[in-house]
């Protein structure tokens, strides 16, 4: 199940969350234990969860009053989860660090001055917060160059800047001010999102929505509180029909973008032709589709399918042609239009693109099949 890692980290981690409040209201030391536990095994599902090591502080000090020593031993419990974590991740992945390729599947940033890499960063967060209110379109690929390297000079990146700059002053004036669930919900948000936004190390790639799956908690928390503080909604005027006039069309549209995306999901030629039309200029969803399409066309029979399987082959050579033209040197996507090529009996143009393929890698072991 795609992405099954962060809801089983998220969910561990909220297990912490529960476990060491709980201890601060019972005083237990038991409880303390399982949120270990809770955390380790979060940690286990999904190492961003670590983040949670100044969630959970957090909560303790908005949730509840404060008490240094219960804080201290809540937060220890968190550590006592880390400990073990960090121990097996050194020992089977060694420093669990290593040098980025110069290549920008794994670098999108190549090339980009410091300058550009950061207003890039920033335009992707305002990208993350539009697709929280209005998640379309969607998809799994932000590859180069789906995101385009920008400059400060462009408003892309300076109002999602300012914006978050403001966002961020909220956070500290409603949570240590005005004590209000909004500057909790703000916190917690910048807290779970800061491993994934590029600035504390690289992640591989500008972005992706799946990053947003925990932070997204926050703005849950923003929308239903909004929403029931106001005046209409208060404790005397409170009805189902209002919370259905408010929530219904809310669930309704969510869950027909919900439905409609699952049908993409469906296998990866659907996925990948799907998103291809939404990831235009990413040279690795291009890749994925090119090669969906001719793996699809090859099942199909050669007689029978005819104008199928050659629709197929010559839309697989269109993206794998434009994902070339992206990332001239794109080993995958040079040996993909060789086989695509060979299948439409282009057989000149595919052995140039095989041999294209070794000059590009000439130890890559698939290169040389």
């Amino acid at each position: 199940i795609k992405s099954r890692d962060e809801i089983m980290g998220f969910i561990g981690a909220l297990y912490a969350i529960r476990f060491v409040l709980k201890y601060y209201d019972t005083g237990k030391l038991i409880h303390l234990g399982t949120a270990s536990l809770a955390f380790f095994l979060a940690l286990m599902s999904k190492e961003t969860s670590v983040t949670f090591v100044a969630v959970v502080p957090l909560c303790m000090l908005f949730f509840r009053k404060w008490n240094w020593r219960k804080v201290s031993l809540g937060s220890f419990a968190l550590i006592a989860g880390l400990i073990p974590y960090l121990a097996l991740r050194i020992y089977y992945t060694g420093s669990g660090t290593a040098e980025i390729p110069d290549e920008i599947m794994n670098d999108p940033f190549l090339g980009a001055s410091q300058a550009e890499k950061f207003a890039t960063i920033s335009y992707t967060w305002g990208i993350y917060l539009k697709l929280l209110v209005f998640p379309h379109p969607l998809t799994h690929d932000y590859y180069p160059y789906h995101i385009p390297i920008i400059g400060w000079s462009d408003m892309r990146a300076l109002i999602p800047l300012i914006l978050h700059i403001i966002i961020a002053g909220l956070g500290v004036y409603f949570t240590f001010i005005k004590r209000k669930i909004y500057g909790f919900a703000i916190l917690f948000y910048f807290i779970t999102f800061s491993i994934v936004s590029n600035v504390a190390f690289p992640i591989g790639t500008f972005m992706n929505e799946r990053f947003m799956f925990v932070p997204s908690l926050a703005f849950a928390i923003i929308v239903v509180e909004l929403i029931f503080s106001s005046k209409s909604f208060n404790s005397s005027t409170l009805t189902r029909k209002k919370a259905l006039v408010v929530f219904l069309p809310i669930l309704l549209l969510f869950g027909i973008k919900t439905l409609s995306r699952n049908v993409a999901w469906k296998n990866d030629f659907t996925l990948t032709t799907t998103d291809a039309l939404v990831s235009t200029n990413s040279a690795k969803c291009l890749m994925a589709a090119g090669g969906s399409l001719t793996d699809e066309a090859v099942k199909l029979t050669k007689f029978k399918d005819r104008k199928q399987r050659a629709e197929y082959l010559a839309l697989s050579e269109k993206y794998l042609t434009k994902s070339l033209k992206i990332y001239p040197s794109y080993l995958q996507s040079t040996m993909l239009l060789g086989i695509n090529q060979y299948h439409q009996g282009k057989f000149d143009r595919s052995l140039a693109y095989f041999e294209n393929s070794l000059q590009i890698s000439h130890e890559d072991p698939l290169a040389k099949k």
